[in-house]
């Protein structure tokens, strides 16, 4: 008995240093999200690479818009493909539920249908992108248990390493391990890993801005899948605030009017 109890004590310490990991890599996430409340909403125009491992490229033009959260709820986001001629004028939409599932809802022009996406549906590439429609839906701290794995230095910067892994039963991803600038709360870099806790993709943030001097947003970002060797790049000349964006703009039946 005595054994045991002496071996409970020396369990105590190693216990105590893992919550107080899991405590510090949640603070760093509710920290990022408390700096980035208030932006109310922006749009954004990007160019889209799409480059696949044998060197074929395609281009691509798409404006994001995104309206804050209120009332507890959690922020709205559509995406419309402005070029080329045959994917003009699809759109995804996306809902942020705080409490439960997002919601997300793909418009195809040439169906003219609105189709929703389901969470088990989420793991699905958008539209032949490295991106999945689990990458486009928002991001709550508490969707993640977390693990604080140090300090480290990335491109010049000092970062914190995390280590997240996802709750929800139908992530795609086992886990993801992310680099965040101490200086700005961004992330750098993040390595996600798919269920088997293989490598999948790496994401490469830069070219980061502070609009209103507190709103941080990345003018360059880099999707690269290593299982495939595909990777898309998308790139913005800037974030547009204050647009003026209600709820109408992002309701189910705004999805039919995007040009």
């Amino acid at each position: 008995m005595l054994k045991i109890f002496m071996l409970v004590l020396s369990l105590i310490p190693a216990l105590a240093a893992f919550v107080a990991a899991e405590d510090k890599g949640k603070q760093v996430y509710m920290d990022r999200e408390q700096l980035d409340t208030g932006f109310e909403d922006f749009a954004s125009n990007m160019e889209m690479l799409l480059k696949t491992k044998t060197g074929r490229t395609s281009r691509r033009e798409i404006r994001m818009q995104v309206l804050e959260g209120s009332g507890g709820q959690g922020d709205k986001t559509l995406v419309i493909f402005k070029f080329p001629r045959d994917v003009k004028g699809t759109a995804l939409l996306t809902h942020q539920d705080l409490d439960a599932d997002d919601d997300q809802w793909l418009y195809m022009p040439a169906f003219k249908r609105i189709k929703r996406i389901g969470s088990r549906d989420r793991t699905g590439r958008f539209m032949g992108t490295e991106f999945i429609y689990e990458d486009l839906v928002g991001e709550d701290v508490n969707d993640y248990t977390y693990q604080y794995l140090g300090e480290r230095e990335y491109r010049g910067k000092r970062v914190d390493h995390i280590e997240r892994i996802p709750i929800s039963e139908y992530s795609a991803y086992s886990r993801k391990e992310a680099y965040v600038d101490q200086e700005t709360n961004q992330p750098l870099r993040v390595v996600y890993f798919d269920r088997k806790s293989k490598l999948l993709k790496t994401l490469e943030t830069e070219d980061w801005v502070a609009y209103k001097g507190q709103f941080w947003r990345p003018g360059k970002m880099m999707m690269t899948n290593h299982q495939t060797g595909d990777v898309t790049i998308l790139t913005t000349p800037g974030y547009e605030f204050s647009q003026g964006f209600t709820q109408r703009n992002f309701s189910k039946s705004a999805l039919e009017r995007v040009r």
